[in-house]
C-alpha cells in the first residue's frame, strides 16, 4: 500500500481522489494539509490502517512533506505552485502525482522533472483520462485503418463554472484561466491520437474582464503531413465534453471523455460511435470514476510497472505546445511549438 498525502483541499480531492483513496485496494490516504481546517469527514483506521493526519494553517503543506508516514504525495494546488512544491516533495524523497498542467511553462515542467530524476522519485502528471479504456479503444481503431487515414481531430470542452471572477483559476497568478485548464486536455488528446507533435499553433482567447485570463479560447495545430486539429473550450459556458477522429474514409466520435464522474452525473454508459463509410456502430464503455484507474496506474509505477503510466516527458512536451498557444494568444500570430521533439534533456 502506498501512503499518500494530499496538498491542499481542493475540490477534486473532496470529489474524487478521497472517496477513490477509500477505495482503493493498493493505496492509502495518510495526511492532508490545507491552509485551514476542512471540515471534512475523514475515515477512521481499519485493519491497522493508519487515521488520516490533518495539518493545516501555515506550513501545512511542508509537514505532509515530512511526515514519515507518507510515501508519495498528490498536488491539486494552482497552477503556479505546482512547481514550487514537486520540488520540495522531491527533495524530501517523495513521490509526485501532479494536477495538470504540470508546470505553468516547458521549463517547469523540465525543472521538476530533473528534481525527480535526481531524488530518485517518480512524477506524474494527473490527466486522469488516460486510463479509460474509451480512449485507448479508440486510438486502437484509429490506427487500424478501419477510418482510413487519419487526418483531423477536433475537440471540445466547456464547463460552465459558477462565479469565475472569484475563482482560483482567475486570480491574477501565472498559468491561469481556461487555456491552462481545460485547453490542456483538447492538446493533450490530439497529441494522443495522432501519435506525434503539432508543428505550429493558433489560439484565439477572450479574456474574463479584469482578469488577463481567458474564459473562451479556440485553438488551431498543425500537424506532421498536413494533419490538423481544432480545440475550442472554455470555463464560463455550457457543458460539452467531446473529440472526433475524422479519416478519410470514416470517423470516431467519443461523447463525455473528460468529465465522468463525480464531477457530471452518469448518463448510462460511455459511448463510442464508429462511422466507416459503410457502416456504423456503438461501442460502450462502463461510465466509472477514471481517478480510481488513475491512482492504480501511479502506485503500479512506483513499484516498479510503468507500463500504464502517463510518462513525465510526455508531460513536458505538451507544456511545449501550451507555452505556443499562450504566445500565439498575446502575439495574434501562428507560432511554433518549440522542443516537442526534444523532450526532457538530460
Amino acid at each position: 500500500m502506498i501512503r499518500f498525502g494530499i496538498l491542499g483541499n481542493a475540490a477534486v480531492y473532496q470529489k474524487a481522489l478521497r472517496p477513490a483513496f477509500e477505495r482503493s485496494a493498493v493505496a492509502v490516504l495518510a495526511a492532508v494539509g490545507s491552509s485551514k481546517a476542512s471540515g471534512a469527514a475523514h475515515p477512521l483506521p481499519t485493519d491497522g490502517v493508519p487515521a488520516i493526519t490533518e495539518y493545516t494553517g501555515e506550513g501545512a503543506y511542508q509537514a505532509v512533506i515530512d511526515d514519515p508516514n507518507v510515501d508519495a504525495v498528490y498536488i491539486p494546488l494552482p497552477n503556479h505552485l505546482h512547481k514550487e512544491w514537486t520540488l520540495k516533495a522531491a527533495a524530501a524523497g517523495k513521490h509526485v502525482l501532479c494536477e495538470k498542467p504540470l508546470g505553468v511553462t516547458a521549463a517547469d515542467a523540465y525543472d521538476m522533472i530533473r528534481a525527480c530524476q535526481e531524488n530518485v522519485v517518480h512524477l506524474m502528471e494527473a490527466f486522469m483520462y488516460r486510463y479509460n479504456p474509451q480512449h485507448h479503444r479508440a486510438r486502437q481503431i484509429a490506427a487500424s485503418g478501419e477510418i482510413g487515414d487519419l487526418r483531423l481531430v477536433r475537440v471540445g470542452f466547456s464547463v460552465p463554472l459558477p462565479s469565475p471572477e472569484s475563482n482560483v483559476r482567475f486570480q491574477d497568478y501565472p498559468g491561469a484561466g481556461a487555456l491552462h485548464d481545460v485547453g490542456s486536455y483538447g492538446i493533450n488528446v490530439c497529441r494522443w491520437m495522432f501519435g506525434t507533435e503539432p508543428t505550429r499553433a493558433h489560439a484565439l482567447t477572450a479574456n474574463l474582464p479584469g482578469t488577463g485570463a481567458d474564459i473562451l479560447h479556440t485553438i488551431s495545430l498543425e500537424f506532421p503531413d498536413g494533419k490538423m486539429a481544432t480545440i475550442s473550450g472554455g470555463l464560463g459556458q455550457a457543458y460539452r465534453s467531446f473529440y472526433e477522429l475524422v479519416g478519410t474514409t470514416g470517423r470516431i466520435e467519443v461523447e463525455r471523455p473528460f468529465a465522468t464522474p463525480p464531477f457530471v452525473e452518469s448518463d448510462g454508459p460511455l459511448r463510442l460511435k464508429v462511422d466507416t463509410g459503410e457502416s456504423t456502430r456503438e461501442e460502450l464503455f462502463d461510465d466509472e470514476s477514471q481517478y480510481d484507474i488513475q491512482i492504480e496506474a501511479f502506485c503500479s509505477l512506483i513499484n516498479g510497472h510503468p507500463e500504464q503510466a502517463y510518462s513525465p516527458e510526455d508531460s513536458q512536451r505538451n507544456m511545449h505546445v501550451l507555452d505556443a498557444c499562450a504566445a500565439s494568444a498575446q502575439s495574434g500570430a501562428t507560432e511554433l511549438v518549440h522542443g516537442s521533439e526534444v523532450g526532457v534533456l538530460r
